[in-house]
This record gives C-alpha cells, sequence and structure tokens, in this order.
C-alpha cells in the first residue's frame, strides 16, 4: 500500500530562479520509491516574479509519477485551496522544504499544531537556513521565531533532514542538542558520470560565478578580489539578481575593475544552459559564505569544470582532493592570492585539472547512497 506524502515547497520547475533546492527538491520527488506517492504544493510563481509560471493552476497536475499542485500565491484562498488538497489525500508523512517560507513551511505548521492535518511525521528540510551566515540576515525576525517555535510544541515533533554532517550541527545549534535529525544527501537528478569537453586553448584565464546574486554567495569578495589580479582574465556571472541593492552595488565594483579583468553579467538562465556553458570556462569560483550541499558545485564537476570554493562546504574534502581548490581564507587577499596562482598554470596544468574534476564528480556519483529520505522518515 502507497503512503502519501504532501510536499511544500515555495517553488517547483519550472521555476528555477531559486537555485539548489528547487533542483534538489525535483529529484527527491522523482526518486521516491513506488511505496510513496508525492504531492507537491507550491506556488505558480517563481523567485521574486510577478508573472506566472506557464502551468495548470489551483488543480492537480500529473508528472512523472508524482503530483503538483501550483496555487495561485497571489490569492489567499487559492493558498488555502491548495492545504486542502493536501488535507484530501491525507498525508501520512508532511516535507517542507524550507524552515522560514511563510507559505509553505510556517502556515503548514501551524495548521498541523491545532490538528488540520495530521500526519504521523512532519520532515523540514532548511537548505541551509541555519547557517550562521544565513541566521544573520533579518537576524532579529528569524531569532523571535525560532523563539517562538522553541515554546510551540512542533519542535517535539519535526523531524529535521539535513543533507551533510555541517548542516546537522547548523541545525543543532540553533534548536538545541536534542532535535531529531536525519543527515541524507541531497538527491540529485545530474548524470551518472562526468562529460570532458574539448579543451580549447586560452592564454587568459576564463571563471564563472552561478547563482543567486545575493550577499551570502559573496559574489562582492570576488569581485573585490579581482582588483588585486594583475594577469588578463575574464568572469562570467550567472544568476538571477534577488536583492537589487546588492546587485547594483556588485556591478558598481566590477565598473572600477582594471583593464585586464572583465566581467560580464549573463543574467538568470534555465539550469540546463548553464550546465551547457560550463565546459568553456577554466573554473569556477564559488566564494559562498555557507551552503547545506552546493548544488551548483555538483553541476561543474559533472562537466569536469575544475571547482575553487570557499571551506564552507560538504565538498571541502573532495575538492582538495582534486576536485579544485579550498580558499581557507574567505577574504578579498585569500580569494586574490588563490585566482592569481591559479592563472599562472600551464595549459596542461589547467587541462589535467579538469580531468581530476570530472573524477572527482565520477567518485561522488560512484558512492552508495543511504535511503530515500521519505523511507528515512517513515521509520523514525
Amino acid at each position: 500500500m502507497q503512503k502519501s506524502v504532501a510536499v511544500f515547497s515555495a517553488f517547483f520547475p519550472p521555476a528555477y530562479l531559486g537555485g539548489g533546492p528547487i533542483r534538489t527538491l525535483s529529484a527527491t520527488v522523482k526518486a521516491a520509491p513506488e511505496n510513496f506517492q508525492a504531492t507537491v504544493i507550491t506556488s505558480d510563481t517563481d523567485l521574486g516574479q510577478s508573472k506566472p509560471l506557464s502551468v495548470q493552476r489551483n488543480q492537480l497536475v500529473l508528472q512523472d509519477g508524482f503530483g503538483v499542485f501550483y496555487v495561485s500565491v497571489k490569492k489567499l484562498r487559492c493558498v488555502f485551496g491548495g492545504f486542502r488538497f493536501a488535507r484530501k489525500i491525507r498525508p501520512e508523512i508532511i516535507y517542507l522544504n524550507s524552515f522560514f517560507d511563510f507559505r509553505f513551511s510556517i502556515l503548514p505548521q501551524m495548521l498541523t499544531a491545532i490538528g488540520y492535518f495530521s500526519p504521523k511525521h512532519i520532515g523540514v528540510a532548511p537548505r541551509g537556513e541555519f547557517s550562521s551566515a544565513a541566521l544573520q540576515l533579518k537576524g532579529s525576525k528569524k531569532r523571535l521565531y525560532l523563539a517562538l517555535y522553541r515554546r510551540s510544541g512542533m519542535l517535539q515533533r519535526v523531524i529535521w533532514h539535513a543533507s551533510s554532517d555541517l548542516e546537522a550541527a547548523d541545525i543543532r545549534r540553533a534548536l538545541g542538542q536534542s532535535s531529531r535529525v536525519i543527515t541524507r544527501e541531497n538527491d540529485s537528478d545530474l548524470p551518472a558520470h562526468s562529460s570532458l569537453a574539448k579543451f580549447t586553448s586560452n592564454e587568459s584565464l576564463r571563471t564563472v560565478f552561478v547563482g543567486r546574486i545575493v550577499p551570502i554567495k559573496g559574489l562582492h569578495i570576488l569581485l573585490e578580489a579581482l582588483k588585486e589580479c594583475a594577469v588578463p582574465l575574464t568572469l562570467d556571472v550567472y544568476g538571477p539578481e534577488e536583492d537589487v541593492s546588492y546587485s547594483a552595488d556588485c556591478k558598481r565594483r566590477a565598473q572600477e575593475l582594471p583593464d585586464n579583468v572583465r566581467v560580464n553579467f549573463m543574467g538568470a538562465v534555465p539550469n540546463n544552459e548553464v550546465r551547457a556553458a560550463l565546459p568553456q570556462y577554466d573554473l569556477m569560483t564559488f566564494p559562498t559564505l555557507g551552503e547545506n550541499f552546493g548544488h551548483v558545485i555538483a553541476e561543474a564537476l559533472a562537466v569536469s569544470c575544475p571547482v575553487m570554493c570557499a571551506d564552507v562546504t560538504p565538498w571541502t574534502a573532495r575538492l582538495a582532493a582534486g576536485g579544485g581548490e579550498v580558499v581557507e581564507e574567505n577574504t578579498v587577499r585569500g580569494w586574490a592570492s588563490a585566482i592569481s596562482r591559479y592563472a599562472a598554470t600551464s595549459q596542461d596544468e589547467r587541462e589535467a585539472a579538469r580531468r581530476r574534476a570530472g573524477q572527482c564528480f565520477d567518485k561522488w556519483r560512484g558512492e552508495s547512497v543511504d535511503a530515500h529520505v521519505f523511507t528515512m522518515l517513515s521509520q523514525m
């Protein structure tokens, strides 16, 4: 007999501007074992957009063996219409793809607390929201909500899904050591094996940044570091300008760079287009302040693009072992030194780095994973 799972998320494909958490959730639902029937309750818009997605709204849409209910988020009655539909399927498991999202995490938990939903298991995947860097953003509001949450009684009911030991520690630090946490790496719809594009020789270093243009992704650190680089290089920036003022500041910094450095803001593009573009770069630079998983890192390695990343992700050991480079000092000075050093490598060394990046991905994909997260939740 199939177990019903209600999945709540602010965004779901074809939405893509929210980055890795959307791709992770899509892969998780697609990979659900046959004894689980998942239904996703989500919004009909993408991150920061007012125009609805091209989807059927306020009704169940069947795709790939699961259902999706896109609600018109501009109308509160439609949001609750999605909740009513979720109640009809009598979910044994409720799985929330965020902790702080009001519509698709806080409200479902409030409704569960008053008995509107009666699941046996409640799973919450905070997707990095409890990292120290993330908690500092709108910190006073988050601290107030966390204080209220601890007193609500929901903390005793929830099972937290951490994608790494690093995130599990963040959760327990924020909510207490007694919090029930299952640690399972995020699902991915990436290929089983890496690909290696034909290497094209180029004197100047070609680098790429992929991510939402928000402070936590650290683009400002990278741009300031490039001021201190004396070698010719190009940086292409892919990602939605989620924080308008921050994006404007980053563009201002880019305009102040010396003539040997060229920065191109490519805008937000669908994930498959970014992945298709990555093989043309020598290096992906990712000065993030914290990642619970780092889906974009896996995407780069999948096409044999080495990754230079701050030491704040679950990928540190893999990158240090051959997938790229780890910048232990996540500062302007640290990044300027690391990029300048990489830019001085020969073409043969860069080609060898590409091969190692692909091998890193293959080793990661070849490792066994735990049972599906829905299975793990059902056993708690």
